[in-house]
């Protein structure tokens, strides 16, 4: 179910805090300022770049390098897998 908030975000912490406490949530904040100021957490993927970054480092110890010819694939199956999910 998506429900769409507005207020300040004290506002909103309360809300979130009172009817979903507990709760494992996603939250779309449509303002850049306001996302700029807010640490990315733990784990979590920024840009291509950094995706490439993490895809090298878990190939660290493999003895194949990555090529071009590599990548294009990836970002074949991924997109593959992106169009499937689409509704």
């Amino acid at each position: 179910m998506t429900r769409i908030l507005e207020g300040t975000g004290a506002e909103i912490a309360e809300l979130l805090t009172q009817s979903f406490s507990g709760q494992k949530l996603r939250v779309y904040v449509d303002d850049d300022a306001a996302v700029a100021s807010v640490p990315t957490p733990p784990g979590t993927i920024q840009d291509q770049a950094h995706l490439e970054e993490l895809l090298l480092e878990g190939y660290k110890g493999h003895t194949h390098s990555v090529t071009d010819d590599i990548w294009d694939q990836l970002h074949a199956r991924i997109e593959q897998r992106a169009a499937k999910q689409q509704p």
